[in-house]
């Protein structure tokens, strides 16, 4: 027998955990609420599993392409000034809020006062002012966000209020150092303790967070314990841990991962959807996340030639009907993915259509599309999907791909994959070397790319990022000249400063890229943990990637 146990999620919808038929009735405590220790205070100690913790001790802001290595324990040491809940909305963290003038120039960002660091100094204006324009500025950042360098006159901090003012009305940059699933940008540091200490700080960090580092083993764990400190503001004390000591460990292999779960040597354990029936099976205690990752295939660049069949509505609709999402969900993911129907959202992202169903499997439709484009036995139209395998972004990319090949097959399309490494892509995408990225390339094979993603990241400034032609992705991607309403309507949102407009001018834009099938959305994929008898609730808010995250929010079971 079984039982379900609720939480809240980031994804906005219930988080299941099977337990095991013996044992108490299980509860789901508030996060922030105490462990349970002689004092009332968090007692015990939680052992976390992670693919990986490569780049120990390294500057997160130099060394930006090793922050997800660092996210599985840094963001349980640093906080954000800006929070998302579970519906991706902007709520408070170090600010308690933030606004914009009436020119759209100048943000100001309200800090809490008597935030403490964990060397007991106090959070000031400055320390947040400081730790922007380091990873914006400094000229050995290496962080995705120095692309918005151009766009910022000056950050700077006074009294309890940080000031951002702008060359041009930049109604998202809250969302620029919001905490996001896809970076640690708007981590805020110790500008003393940095000046004391130097570049040790990244290997023997402190930050504001529910948990304070203790020490850790090269690129193999890291060990945490509760931050108490009495002198901590009211805000800190209500996001207690709820075990008082954390070890994050690394496990690259994911049969290595099951295998600590099951001898009970870890008690959090991110899951391969291989082993899930194995473990079920079992009666091990498991946590679906749905929702954290999704994947998407597109046309590319056919705004950009115009002699590419996926110019015609027609074939760019036969290419996705032709999918048989709802099957692939249950076959190759076992019922641990959905069929999604937006590009860059989904279940808790700001701007979710959700009442934008997925495309239906229609082959038969999709033949009579193709027919109706000229392709038919005698004129089959042939594709090649280009995809890498990066499980972080989304599980199972490369089988996924295989079998939208089977179904291209079906209809009489002649598809293959090449499957090819992630930044090997990148390049040749930047490079343009896939087959209709330019005027003058063959029509045909189209090339249809597949990429994965973490459902909490990908807003509107990503969305621009793809599909105007003003920076190096888009530029490879998308001709704006060819569909300039997309243009407009990304610029037209990234110009609106109320957020709750903006979300519902994003729902509006992925409304209108289904109807005419500019995009193939494909899969949501659930992130899956395996729990021991220890756990009994998590506020997961962020979980993409499938990496544990939020863990101060982990309870004890009662």
């Amino acid at each position: 027998m079984s039982r379900n146990l609720s939480a809240p999620l980031a994804a906005g919808v219930v988080v299941s955990l099977v337990l095991a038929a013996c044992g108490g009735q299980a509860t789901s405590p508030s996060a922030g609420a105490s462990g349970g220790g002689s004092d009332g205070g968090p007692s015990g100690e939680l052992v976390v599993i992670t693919p990986s913790l490569t780049g120990q001790g390294e500057d997160v802001i130099t060394q930006a392409a090793l922050e997800w290595s660092h996210k599985p324990w840094w963001d349980d040491v640093h906080d954000y000034v800006i929070e998302q809940d579970t519906e991706g909305a902007l709520v408070p963290g170090l600010a308690t809020e933030w606004t914009p003038s009436e020119d759209g120039l100048t943000w100001t960002f309200t800090i809490r006062e008597g935030v403490k660091f964990h060397n007991g100094d106090t959070l000031t204006a400055e320390d947040v002012a400081w730790s922007w324009n380091r990873v914006i500025f400094d000229p050995a950042s290496t962080h995705t966000i120095i692309g918005r360098a151009p766009e910022v006159e000056s950050i700077t901090g006074d009294g309890n209020e940080v000031v951002v003012v702008t060359r041009s009305p930049q109604a998202t940059l809250p969302m620029w150092f919001a905490e996001l699933d896809g970076g640690s940008a708007g981590a805020v540091y110790s500008q003393a303790y940095y000046e004391e200490v130097g570049d040790e700080m990244w290997s023997e960090p402190i930050g504001t967070g529910p948990y304070q580092f203790v020490s850790m083993e090269g690129e193999q764990s890291a060990t945490l314990t509760a931050f108490l400190d009495e002198e901590r503001s009211d805000w800190q004390q209500e996001r207690t841990p709820g075990f008082k000591d954390l070890t994050i460990r690394a496990a690259p292999d994911a049969s290595t991962r099951v295998a600590l779960l099951q001898t009970g040597e870890a008690d959090v354990v991110p899951l391969p959807i291989s082993s899930i029936e194995e473990l079920e099976g079992a009666g091990a205690e498991l946590i679906q996340v749905p929702g954290a990752t999704q994947s998407v295939m597109w046309c590319m660049g056919f705004s950009m030639n115009p002699d590419s069949p996926c110019n015609d509505e027609a074939v760019r609709e036969a290419l996705s009907i032709a999918i048989d999402r709802q099957g692939i969900a249950d076959s190759i993911f076992r019922g641990y993915a959905q069929p999604s129907s937006a590009f860059m959202a989904g279940e808790g992202a700001h701007g979710n259509p959700e009442s934008l169903a997925a495309a239906d499997f229609d082959p038969e439709r999709a033949v009579e599309l193709l027919a109706q484009a000229g392709f038919d036995e005698s004129n089959p139209l042939t594709v090649e999907i280009v995809v890498a395998d990066v499980p972080g972004d989304m599980p199972l990319m490369p089988t996924t791909a295989e079998a939208i090949a089977g179904n291209y097959a079906d209809i009489g399309v002649e598809a293959s994959v090449r499957v090819g490494e992630e930044e090997a892509n990148k390049e040749a995408l930047f490079g343009f070397e896939f087959n209709g990225q330019e005027a003058g390339d063959p029509p045909t094979p189209i090339t249809l790319y597949i990429r994965g993603m973490d459902n909490r990241y990908y807003f509107v400034d990503e969305q621009a990022t793809l599909f105007t032609d003003d920076s190096e992705n888009g530029s490879s991607v998308w001709n704006a000249d060819a569909f300039p309403e997309m243009s407009e309507r990304l610029r037209a949102i990234q110009a609106e400063f109320d957020f709750d407009a903006q979300g519902e001018m994003m729902a509006d834009y992925h409304n209108w890229m289904a109807e005419n099938w500019l995009q193939m959305p494909l899969l949501s994929a659930s992130a899956v943990f395996g729990v021991s008898d220890k756990v009994g609730g998590w506020d997961f808010r962020i979980a993409g990637k499938g990496f544990p995250h939020n863990m101060w929010s982990i309870q004890p079971a009662e």
